[in-house]
């Protein structure tokens, strides 16, 4: 069990979750890139690394192979109109158990990767109000539950369809990168993204 880091209160809505479990032999440093890159790419993240929220880390070394624990807490501004009312919340938890390097041949050639079972699970959620404009405001207070059932109720529909799809082509992502079976209509970027055997 990693150590205790304080569970944050739901940011919002859960709309959508997914976990993906995988054992076999995978690169880990290429792995955590590309989900560096996607998250970058898809405005989770700045280019900076003080701004990245990784909230743990825990590595320890067991007889069997390395346990591992990361914890990533992201956000995403939206933009466009009355994009100060809704804000996407991205958890993503990583556990790998048993992890040891190896050697994998491909091409003739020797490559060092890594081999043990990984887990992801990530969790997104979209706030509605995150700042408390409507909230705090002296007229909007009254007319809060209008503001975001009626009035926007059409905005919120759109926010929560676009995050189930960008949840779809993180999932879709890690998939392509591990060859697993993904069912998107259209494949995430899977000429950019290097495979596995490839690194």
């Amino acid at each position: 069990m990693p150590a205790q880091v304080s569970a944050r209160k739901k940011p919002g809505d859960e709309i959508t979750k997914f976990t993906v479990v995988y054992k076999d032999v995978y690169s880990w440093s290429y792995f955590y890139k590309l989900m560096h890159e996607w998250l970058l790419e898809n405005g989770y993240c700045s280019p900076d690394d003080q701004d990245f929220k990784e909230i743990l880390y825990e590595h320890i070394d067991r007889p069997f192979g390395a346990e591992i624990w990361l914890r990533w807490r992201l956000e995403k501004s939206e933009t466009g109109p009355y994009k100060e009312l809704f804000k996407y919340f991205l958890d993503i938890n990583f556990h790998i158990l048993g992890q040891k390097e190896v050697e994998v041949v491909s091409g003739g050639k020797k490559y060092k990767a890594d081999k043990g079972e990984l887990e992801v699970e990530a969790i997104a959620y979209l706030a509605q109000d995150p700042d408390k404009k409507v909230e705090n405001h002296w007229l909007g207070k009254h007319f809060q539950d209008f503001v975001f059932k009626v009035f926007l109720k059409k905005k919120v529909k759109q926010h929560k369809k676009q995050l189930a799809y960008d949840m779809q082509r993180l999932n879709e992502a890690i998939k392509n990168y591990l060859k697993l079976e993904a069912y998107l209509p259209e494949r995430e970027l899977s000429e950019f993204y290097q495979k596995r055997d490839q690194s």
